[in-house]
């Protein structure tokens, strides 16, 4: 499908981790056969039981370039991301852990300021969050790990809105594809209509927060 996922996902094979293709990377799967052309990252979930053995492989995907960080949520990690020197895409692994009848992860964190009312606003408030993410990125005291539930990155963006993806368990049990024995969600056609829509037909005017339909507004704290 595609070398870099491959790469990955060997990886995850060798440490025996239960994982499933998400996000973007599922769509593209499943529409197209391949990663979409416009998603610039990989979304892998990786269940909260395989959180210590993912720990472990941690060294492997570093012996390949990779350079990684996590996000966590005074002091539980949420979210591992890597950056790798031969490849263009960035890798988001979200860690799902239960929630009554929802599997849920970490999707987004924002400032805490005034939600913009129209679609330009929100890209241009998008942006603002980009850039704030990139400078606090390149601060020495993160680069390795950013906490978004910590009093010192409340100093450095006020406070936070946090956003979480829910996962209904029904779509939880894993099936392996024919081509490579890649997991995905269980009824992943029915899965991506519960976060998509209408998912068969490609469109530019995307908003993450605003249009998938498993993202919340709500504290971690919440489910931890």
């Amino acid at each position: 499908m595609n070398e870099q996922l491959n790469e990955l996902l060997r990886i995850l094979d060798d440490h025996d981790i239960s994982y499933w293709l998400e996000d973007g990377t599922l769509l593209g799967y499943i529409r197209e056969s391949s990663l979409l052309e416009s998603d610039r990252d990989i979304d892998i979930a990786i269940h909260v039981n395989s959180l210590s053995r993912f720990g472990e492989a941690i060294s492997d995907f570093e012996n390949l370039s990779y350079n990684s960080y996590y996000i966590s949520y005074k002091g539980v990690p949420l979210k591992y991301k890597m950056e790798s020197v031969n490849y263009d895409r960035t890798v988001d692994f979200q860690i799902k852990r239960p929630a009554g009848e929802h599997l849920w992860t970490l999707a987004a964190y924002t400032s805490k300021i005034d939600r913009p009312s129209s679609r330009v606003r929100s890209y241009l408030w998008r942006a603002y969050n980009a850039l704030c993410w990139f400078y606090f990125r390149n601060s020495i005291e993160i680069k390795d790990h950013f906490d978004s539930g910590t009093t010192y990155a409340k100093n450095l963006m006020k406070t936070f809105d946090h956003w979480i993806s829910l996962m209904p368990r029904k779509f939880s049990g894993l099936t392996q594809t024919t081509d490579r024995l890649i997991q995905i969600p269980s009824n992943p056609k029915e899965y991506l209509s519960y976060k998509y829509g209408s998912w068969k037909t490609p469109t530019s005017e995307w908003n993450y927060l605003e249009d998938d339909g498993s993202v919340v507004n709500k504290d971690p704290g919440l489910y931890l």
